[in-house]
């Protein structure tokens, strides 16, 4: 019975000490997807990519002083169809 009870408390704390590492790694870890945006229902002129990317970068750069790295631009697909 005293093993069992051993057993327990050590399993506890070895989730316990996981867990805590978990959440210590995920802190101090950075990627990309912590500096990702994600935009829905912008408007533009013109919708071809080259003019929302210009759009799109020229208005980070006035509203926030930030340069945009790289552009993913998503449609819904209901919207051509």
């Amino acid at each position: 019975m005293i093993s069992i009870v051993v057993s327990f408390i050590y399993l506890v704390w070895l989730r316990w000490n996981l867990f805590e590492k978990a959440i210590k790694l995920d802190d101090e870890a950075l990627t990309p997807s912590d500096f990702c945006l994600m935009g829905t229902w912008m408007r533009f002129e013109n919708y071809s990519p080259k003019k929302a990317e210009e759009e799109v970068r020229k208005y980070m750069k006035e509203r926030f002083d930030t340069d945009v790295i790289y552009l993913n631009q998503a449609h819904n697909i209901k919207d051509f169809y």
